[in-house]
């Protein structure tokens, strides 16, 4: 997982071979925090659009940091479950926010579930 500290990075998916870009990363964001926290293979890429500084952090300090905070360990359950959402298509397409509420609760309880089989908590 990569927390980057200076510079910005934009986000692109391929979809239908074509790479397009869904977003842009600043200073204080995450990425590949997917891969690190459940082992499931990267689904974006990354790019440096200036000089970057990132953090890495890696599985084995992850994981002393989340046997240390459980609260960490939820905290990062509802990021994932968010970025599931935003991946999908969800947010826009869900007609009630009731929906989306639900569909991001079910996805946090299971990347709990996930988060603690993983890293054997």
């Amino acid at each position: 997982m990569f927390i980057l500290l200076r510079g910005t990075a934009q986000v692109s998916v391929t979809k239908n071979g074509a790479l397009i870009r869904v977003g842009v990363l600043r200073q204080g964001d995450c990425f590949g925090e997917m891969s690190l926290l459940t082992g499931e293979p990267r689904t974006a890429t990354v790019r440096a659009e200036d000089d970057c500084e990132v953090l890495v952090i890696s599985k084995t300090v992850m994981g002393e940091l989340l046997r240390s905070s459980s609260q960490c360990l939820n905290s990062l359950s509802e990021l994932l479950a968010k970025r599931k959402l935003e991946t999908e298509g969800l947010v826009e397409k869900a007609a009630a926010p009731e929906q989306r509420a639900l569909k991001q609760s079910q996805y946090a309880a299971s990347f709990l579930r996930r988060l603690r089989s993983f890293f054997e908590l």
